[in-house]
């Protein structure tokens, strides 16, 4: 009888709708193999429904070992015996600050524990001290395959024949379109949130408040034309709740009734089924951008990263956008007319044969991992 093959999953567990669904994806993609991830404490139906995803207590005792200098013995033999270990997730690899040597140490553990090591849907960067590409770049020949999001990451290794790039994993993500729903979806950030890297925060947190009046104002704008408002949170952890219903507290002394908070609590299809039901998204968070486009959707993206710059760039996107730090001078009737009318640069039919192609291209995220878990 045929061995079923195991694999190990290392991934952002925190009720992130857009890890939680990278997990999701891959679960389903390979039904007969059986994925193990590091047991958390989170209610998510989303991945405790799956039937071949298992939370392991074991990989929860061995989290801490990959800061120290090298892995302990039983450690090794742990994850020695999986078919594969996969990394999965989107900013993995920024350099958070001038200690990135330990964030590497971290990372050669994981990879020194099972060769057969995985890397999808991340994209590299951004980094200021040159020996962080050279490290990482040493880093990455060791593992079996890495397949970054965006062309822009992949640039950096010309050279290596184990690195690749191909659109978001997400953009392959199969979803039921709903009944339509006469209103906007807008997904927030929170400007302030102290877990990112400190050159993001220094640029992010103060133009917290000028962001949320924009969004007050863009929510003023839609409901002038009738549209309903969602404010979706896709990680309340990273405080995009607590700005939602900021904006919403906004909106209500404003007059602005039409508005409501739809937040992520481990059930995926509740924010799905905001964003494929909407005439059109805002979108800060980048899988909100991902997924608007995915349903077809007429998005205005606001720029929190570079990392959203880059895929709109592989997409040539070249509706309206604007950065955080310049969203003071966005005008909301301009944003509400470049995702409302049909003939703007913004709508979904602009750029309609590039997101199909990205579909088709974003299973050669895939193309590695194939390899060794498909029958």
């Amino acid at each position: 009888m045929k061995r079923k093959k195991v694999a190990i999953i290392l991934a952002y567990l925190q009720n992130n709708l857009g890890d939680d669904l990278f997990v999701q994806h891959l679960c389903l993609r390979y039904p007969n193999v059986d994925f193990y991830v590091m047991d958390f404490p989170h209610n998510n139906e989303t991945l405790k429904s799956l039937p071949n995803l298992y939370f392991s207590q074991e990989m929860k005792k061995y989290f801490k070992e990959f800061d120290l200098p090298q892995l302990s013995k039983k450690a090794k033999k742990f994850y020695s015996q999986f078919d594969a270990n996969v990394m999965i997730g989107g900013s993995i690899f920024m350099q958070h600050n001038q200690y990135w040597q330990s964030k590497l140490r971290n990372f050669k553990n994981r990879f020194s524990a099972n060769p057969n090591t995985y890397i999808l849907g991340s994209n590299f960067g951004p980094f200021t001290d040159p020996r962080f590409l050279t490290e990482f770049n040493w880093a990455f020949s060791k593992i079996k395959d890495l397949c970054f999001r965006d062309a822009h990451s992949a640039s950096f290794f010309p050279d290596s024949k184990k690195i690749r790039f191909a659109p978001d994993i997400l953009f392959s993500y199969k979803y039921q379109i709903p009944k339509q729903k006469n209103q906007l979806a807008i997904s927030l950030i929170s400007c302030a949130c102290a877990g990112r890297p400190a050159f993001q925060v220094n640029k992010l947190k103060p133009n917290s408040e000028k962001y949320i009046d924009k969004i007050v104002e863009i929510c003023a704008e839609a409901s002038k034309r009738g549209l309903g408002i969602s404010l979706l949170s896709f990680c309340n952890k990273q405080g995009d709740l607590n700005i939602a219903n900021v904006v919403k507290g906004k909106c209500l002394r404003n007059g602005i009734t039409n508005v409501k908070v739809v937040a992520y609590d481990g059930d995926a299809d509740i924010i799905l089924d905001e964003l494929a039901s909407s005439k059109a998204v805002v979108a800060t968070r980048f899988h909100a951008m991902i997924l608007g486009f995915l349903f077809g959707k007429a998005v205005y993206p606001i720029i929190y990263d570079d990392k959203q710059k880059y895929v709109l760039q592989d997409l040539n996107f070249f509706g309206k956008n604007c950065e955080v730090e310049n969203i003071s001078q966005a005008d909301a009737k301009e944003i509400l007319d470049c995702l409302l009318y049909p003939d703007s640069l913004n709508s979904y039919s602009a750029i309609k044969n590039e997101v199909e192609k990205a579909i088709i291209d974003s299973e050669k995220q895939f193309l590695g991992l194939d390899k060794i878990l498909k029958d």
